[in-house]
Parts: structure tokens; sequence; C-alpha cells
């Protein structure tokens, strides 16, 4: 056999074998990707899910509480009673959802839209139940609809965010969403401290 030959065939194994190599790695890069990306979207869905069920409950809770303190007729006599049962289930209710919305915000950025929907709908059902106890229904009432208004605004906000994941548009939201509040730069909020 001609020297030249062999060189040739050695060479053609060692290409043959290094592109083998780099295929399987491209494979294996692409797949692990994939499935980093499909479980992201997975946990997105899940935390999203949570929250917007508990914003939702919250949302049933503070109308059905509204109905009872406005309705004509009263309550009877255990009407205090009732009432202090109906608020304290609107703020048990309005912590789950604020303790399930911390999951969100590590998931979707704490500084995002989705969190200052979840900010709006917290203040807003908060609001609404001050309004409640101090008997100013028609302040409970318009809070309600705006709190409503956020929910509708923080679905939007997570569906789009889950639909983004794993692409350049989800990488430069969450890079958008840091550069814009300067409080995100932990040596900002320790300058800012003193």
């Amino acid at each position: 056999m001609d020297a030249h030959a062999i060189e040739v065939g050695a060479g053609a194994l060692v290409i043959a074998a290094a592109s083998g190599f780099a295929g399987a790695y491209l494979g294996a890069w692409t797949t692990a990707r994939h499935d980093r990306i499909e479980r992201a979207r997975t946990r997105r869905i899940e935390a999203a899910d949570d929250l917007v069920q508990a914003w939702a409950a919250v949302l049933f809770a503070l109308d059905e509480a509204i109905q009872k303190f406005t309705a004509p007729i009263g309550l009877g006599p255990d009407r205090v009673t009732i009432k202090l049962d109906l608020i304290t289930n609107l703020q048990q209710l309005i912590t789950a959802a604020v303790t399930l919305s911390i999951r969100v915000d590590l998931l979707f950025s704490s500084i995002g839209l989705a969190a200052k929907n979840e900010d709006a709908l917290r203040d807003q059902s908060r609001a609404a139940v001050g309004a409640l106890l101090d008997g100013n229904f028609d302040e409970a009432r318009r809070l309600h609809a705006a709190a409503a208004m956020s929910q509708a605004w923080l679905v939007n906000t997570l569906a789009e965010a889950i639909d983004a994941t794993g692409t350049r548009r989800d990488v430069a939201r969450q890079l958008r969403d840091v550069s814009k509040e300067p409080e995100s730069d932990p040596a900002n909020r320790l300058r800012d401290r003193g």
C-alpha cells in the first residue's frame, strides 16, 4: 500500500470521527437546550396557573363580600360574625395569592409587567377590603372592578412571557426589565441606602 493512500485514509477516518463527535455533541446540545426550555415553560405555566386561580378566588370572594355587606335585609342576627368571617377569609385568600406571586416573580422577573400587575391586584384587593370595613361600598365596587382589570392584564402579560420562553425575545425582555429599573442593580440598592 502506498504511504499517501494510508495518510489520506487516516485523514478521512479522523475527519469522519470528528464529524461524528461534532454531530453527536450538537445533537445532544440541541436536545438538552430544548428540554431546558420545555421544563422552564412548564414551570412558568404551572406557577402562572396557580397564581391566576388564587387571584380569581380573591375576586370571587370579594364580590361575594360586597354583595353580602350591601344586602338590604342584612345578614341576620350574626351579622357582625359573618362580616368578620368574610373579611378574615378575604385576607387569607389575599395572603395566599401574594405568597404564590413569589414563585411567579422568580420565574418571570420581579420587576417586569407581570410583577407590576400582581402588585396592582394586591393593592386594589387590600384597598377594597379596607373600603368594605369603612362601609364605603361604592369604593369597594370600584376597586373590585379595577382589580378584575389588573387580573386580565396579569393573565395577558403572563401568557406573553410563557409564549416567549426560551426565545431571544424572552432574553431581550428580561434584559429590558432589568435595565429599566436602577434598583435592580445591587450596587444601586446599597448606594441608595446610604
